[in-house]
């Protein structure tokens, strides 16, 4: 009922604004650069505290089907987002796949300048590859649930983004999941004598793991001429700690260190 509320209010804002379809605007809501389900293209080498060492690769995109654009500087756009994060573990046979997690929906923000609301309707589903499940058939589960994702973000200072919400799994296989409670916060800051480099941190705390926050924190360096470009290309160093975000592995908790190359939505 409140998805269909806030739907309502936007459709009602969109009278009366000057409106784009299909730009190539963007995202008015930025990506969240220390949430690993955020990156356009995210690849690099993550070692865990298994002693294991794995290619992570996600590839995602966003197509923007409007953008309203009025008087008062507000902005909004609804768009399509999805992405697919594959994770494969290198010294295996055949360099195998141990789990692909597909995420997409339709996504809605609303602001102006310095803070944004963002609602996000979507579905994930996560497999094992192949030759993970034909080595140790007792592996395989279910795993997928559809939820929505409210955040809202605001720069408190021009170096300076926090953020917050919460998610709410409204149908989820195992159902276990169901109707469980998410709650997200995060912060992101930039330098002004070196404003390429960036420091963040992302919690995820999760009602099905007794809220234990799965925590990320990120020192990354844009590349190029970033206040020319669109979409911010960087490098960068990931810390994680807490259950996996790799959906077959998702009761399981790791510690992780990932260097790698990426781009923003």
């Amino acid at each position: 009922m409140r998805a269909g509320l806030f739907f309502l209010i936007i459709s009602s804002l969109a009278l009366g604004s000057t409106v784009e379809y299909f730009s190539d605007r963007p995202r008015n809501f930025k990506s969240l650069l220390a949430d690993p389900r955020e990156g356009q293209l995210r690849v690099g080498c993550l070692y865990s505290d298994s002693n294991h060492s794995y290619l992570d690769l996600t590839m995602g995109g966003q197509l923007n089907l409007a953008n309203f654009t009025f008087e008062d500087e507000l902005l909004l756009n609804v768009a399509i987002k999805g992405l697919v994060a594959s994770r494969f573990q290198y010294g295996s046979i055949s360099f195998d796949l141990q789990n692909s997690d597909f995420i997409g929906g339709i996504v809605t923000s609303l602001g102006k300048k310095s803070q944004f609301i963002e609602l996000y309707l979507s579905h994930q589903s996560s497999h094992h590859g192949d030759d993970v499940i034909s080595q140790n058939p007792s592996l395989f589960r279910n795993f997928s649930f559809e939820s929505i994702r409210f955040l809202y973000s605001k720069d408190l200072l021009t170096p300076l983004r926090v953020y917050g919400g919460t998610q709410w799994l409204l149908r989820a296989d195992p159902e276990s999941l169901l109707k469980k409670w998410r709650v997200i916060l995060g912060a992101e800051l930039t330098f002004s004598f070196l404003p390429d480099l960036f420091v963040a941190s992302h919690a995820n705390f999760k009602q099905e793991n007794r809220w234990t926050p799965d925590l990320a924190f990120v020192v990354g360096y844009y590349l190029g001429e970033t206040a020319k470009i669109q979409r911010k290309q960087r490098i960068f160093f990931e810390l994680t700690h807490g259950y996996s975000v790799m959906g077959q592995f998702s009761e399981q908790k790791e510690t992780s260190a990932f260097l790698g190359f990426g781009f923003t939505l």
